[in-house]
């Protein structure tokens, strides 16, 4: 089991939270906000932090981290095909009453 060093103090708590809320917000459009939970286990070498990021399931069809749209399908989130992110749009504007011109 690896740790993350810095996260054994509480000051390094602090910053590795804020590093994770800086991600979640610059990178990932529309931002989200993961929740960051320190597991400590003892090892014959000694004691270990280990940082636990999780994220909540989003409510947008579509996300993106830097310009690149992801879907998510159960458990995986992967980069999305052009056909589709339309798809997706397109079924979210039907769902919100939204008709089509045609």
């Amino acid at each position: 089991m690896v740790g993350v060093p810095e996260t054994g103090t509480s000051d390094g708590r602090d910053e590795f939270r804020k590093r994770i809320d800086n991600m979640c917000r610059d990178n990932v459009k529309p931002s989200l906000k993961a929740r960051v939970r320190f597991l400590s286990y003892v090892k014959p070498t000694g004691r270990v932090v280990v940082p636990a990021v999780v994220v909540p399931t989003g409510s947008e069809p579509v996300y993106y981290v830097d310009h690149r749209p992801y879907v998510r399908r159960g458990q995986i989130a992967r980069l999305a095909e052009p056909h589709e992110v339309t798809a997706v749009h397109r079924d979210n504007f039907l769902r919100l009453g939204w008709k089509s011109p045609n």
